[in-house]
C-alpha cells in the first residue's frame, strides 16, 4: 500500500511541477497604444514601452520577446 502511495506522490510532484512550468512563463497579456505609445504587459513583469514595429509584430498570448529580456 506504501508503494502505490509514494507512486501517487511522485506523479502529483512531476504534475505540479509541469504545470507550474507551462501555466506560470511570461507571456503578453495586454497590448495598448496610447497617444503614439505602444504599451505591452508581461506577465509577472510588468508594463513595456515599445516602438510600433515591436508592437506589431507581438500578439497576445506570444511569449515574452527576446528583445524585453534582460541582456548582458
Amino acid at each position: 500500500m506504501t508503494e502505490i502511495k509514494l507512486i501517487f506522490f511522485i506523479a502529483s510532484c512531476v504534475v505540479s511541477f509541469y504545470a507550474g512550468a507551462i501555466f506560470n512563463r511570461p507571456v503578453v497579456t495586454h497590448k495598448e497604444a496610447t497617444n503614439g505609445r505602444y504599451h505591452v504587459t508581461i506577465r509577472h513583469y510588468g508594463k513595456y514601452l515599445v516602438n510600433r514595429d515591436q508592437y506589431e509584430s507581438i500578439s497576445v498570448g506570444d511569449d515574452m520577446p527576446e528583445f524585453l529580456k534582460k541582456g548582458d
